[in-house]
Formats: structure tokens, C-alpha cells, sequence
């Protein structure tokens, strides 16, 4: 990913419960505006919310729900925004 498609002003969310996974994947996207949410509640409540997110990193063992079900739960609000969704 290169950045072209991104929108500089709007992050990236990252979702994960493991605090070091977050820790990681924020750090891999550094170049990038990043927030982070350390369960689906919370991310959730922040994309319904309608915050300006241009894309989310989701990984799939949420301790609160998978990963796909926060997919399934944001994809009809958000129909256009980019997903990258971890698998074990």
C-alpha cells in the first residue's frame, strides 16, 4: 500500500485486544495517521459514530467479538471503507 488512496487527514483504525499486536501494527503504519481501539465496542461505537476513518486493520480474536462479526456489524454503515481483516 502506498498511500495514494488514503486520505492524509482521516487515520487508519487499528483493532486489536492484544496490546502488543496493537503496539506492532501502529508502528508498521507509522507513516500514517493511526488510532487504536483495544476492542470491538469501542471501534465500533467510533465508526458508527461516524469519526473520519479512511481504513481499519481488524484482527479476527477480538476478545469481545471476531473480527468478522465487527466487519459484518460496520459494513453496512460503511460500505466503502477498506478492510484488512487478521486471521490466526
Amino acid at each position: 500500500m502506498d498511500g495514494r488512496a488514503l486520505l492524509p487527514d482521516r487515520p487508519i483504525l487499528v483493532v486489536a485486544s492484544d496490546e502488543a499486536q496493537r503496539f506492532t501494527l501502529m508502528r508498521a503504519l507509522a507513516r500514517y495517521r493511526v488510532q487504536s481501539a483495544a476492542t470491538a465496542a469501542d471501534a465500533l461505537a467510533r465508526v458508527l459514530a461516524g469519526e473520519p476513518i479512511t481504513a481499519a486493520v481488524i484482527d479476527s480474536g477480538l476478545s469481545d467479538m471476531s473480527g468478522l462479526e465487527l466487519l459484518e456489524r460496520v459494513r453496512p454503515g460503511r460500505t466503502n471503507l477498506p478492510v484488512v481483516l487478521l486471521a490466526d
